[in-house]
């Protein structure tokens, strides 16, 4: 089995090839964008929701399956990220899902929900929530 730990929404990420240490760079919690919301806006950022996964069990090797829904305020999946966690080998796995352009049609609490599952033949359990406040601020 596998067990999410974290997973932090950012501008960017870095991971130093030598140390392995990762820096998130301008973590997000909020943007305030000077328009108005319309059906079709779509922010041109790109932003990466960074996770870490381990093996529940340090000695069995596992893999499953995650899985990013980008959520607006009024519940409808924008968009979806999906990655295979491979375990087999290390203990422990740093994912980077990135996201090129959000679709942001309201003003409101958007999430980025975490799901996983084992393999095709269980369902989807979300594991995180990762919370983006989008405030549209017109210069009306």
């Amino acid at each position: 089995m596998i067990d999410h730990v974290w997973s932090v929404l950012c501008e960017t990420s870095l991971l130093d090839q030598d140390s392995k240490l990762i820096s998130l760079i301008n973590v997000l919690e909020q943007l305030t964008i000077p328009e108005v919301p319309a059906p079709d806006k779509e922010l041109p950022i790109v932003v990466n929701l960074v996770s870490t996964w381990v093996r529940s069990d340090l000695n069995v090797p596992s893999q499953g399956q995650s899985q990013i829904n980008f959520v607006s305020p009024s519940g409808n999946v924008l968009q979806v990220l999906a990655n295979n966690i491979d375990l087999t080998k290390y203990e422990r796995l740093r994912a980077r899902g990135q996201f090129r352009g959000l679709k942001l049609p309201e003003e409101g609490q958007y999430h980025f929900d975490v799901e996983f599952r084992e393999d095709d033949q269980h369902d989807w359990s979300k594991v995180a929530s990762v919370p983006l406040k989008i405030i549209f601020k017109s210069n009306e």
